[in-house]
């Protein structure tokens, strides 16, 4: 099947209200989210805030205001993980609006291709707004769009889903296909990511009415093929992506893909017994 063209908007910041309006009107969003409507917003907040591993709190206050005068119903919403209770995260933010744990939110069981997923009634109930980081992961060498809606399962322990990552990642793009996708990239974090590695100021913002063309589009801005990105890969292999990357392209700086430590059998991956026994268990 072949996806029509998308358009990927990349901008500078140096105001971040400013950007985030020109987003919203680039992206014609009072035609993807009506009056009235619930809107959530999905950041990556894996942990407490912290530059170029979590979403900017600025940038998602700014995405608040914009969505309030359109509709009461905003929220922000998150899942626990296995080394985070979202809730005392949770406690530490004043972002305008009300803030979910999405793990304690109403589960729905909803069927994909390649599985079943316990969600969050809110999510399928609302126009999303997807606030991924721009950053790399030692699972999938990067974090972007589709990475972050793996956030929305609800189970804690995730790392039970790592065998079949990528064909989860398939599945939960198609059951969400956010309206709305804006790419964090006012701090950008390389090497060993989600959590470590090196961070660096970008102050850049990139968006687009479609995930799958944002991600595609934001691998290339670092100087990674997408097809290098097994879960993009499997996508593309059934959607041929059109998009065409719009404004400021060049991220005028080196930026280090790590390789994987997930061990891949044909189409399924394998997670080595001391990262879970560390993510589990807490220990070094």
């Amino acid at each position: 099947m072949k996806a029509e063209g998308w358009k990927v908007y990349f901008f500078r910041v140096e105001n971040v209200e400013d950007v985030v309006a020109e987003v919203f009107s680039r992206l014609r969003w009072k035609s993807q989210i009506g009056r009235n409507d619930a809107v959530l917003l999905k950041p990556n907040f894996l942990s407490t805030p912290r530059a170029g591993i979590t979403t900017d709190v600025g940038l998602v206050k700014a995405v608040v205001e914009v969505v309030k005068d359109r509709t009461s119903q905003v929220y922000v919403g998150e899942t626990d993980s296995t080394a985070k209770d979202f809730d005392r995260v949770a406690r530490k933010l004043d972002l305008g609006c009300k803030v979910v744990n999405l793990s304690k939110d109403k589960t729905v069981n909803v069927s994909g291709r390649y599985g079943v997923y316990r969600l969050p009634e809110l999510a399928l109930n609302s126009k999303i707004v997807n606030l991924p980081v721009l950053k790399t992961h030692i699972l999938t060498k990067v974090s972007l769009g589709i990475k972050n809606l793996f956030g929305l399962i609800q189970e804690k322990y995730k790392i039970v889903h790592h065998w079949k990552l990528d064909r989860i990642l398939c599945d939960l793009y198609y059951i969400f296909r956010p309206p709305m996708n804006i790419l964090d990239a006012l701090y950008v974090l390389d090497k060993k990511g989600p959590s470590g590695g090196r961070i660096r100021r970008a102050d850049m913002l990139a968006a687009s009415s479609d995930t799958l063309a944002l991600d595609a589009a934001a691998c290339r801005l670092i100087g990674l093929e997408p097809s290098k990105v097994s879960h993009l890969r499997k996508i593309m292999a059934t959607e041929e992506i059109e998009y065409e990357m719009v404004g400021e392209t060049k991220l005028d700086m080196e930026f280090k893909i790590p390789a994987t430590t997930l061990i891949r059998i044909g189409d399924f991956a394998l997670t080595p017994l001391r990262i879970i026994k560390k993510k589990l268990f807490r220990l070094p």
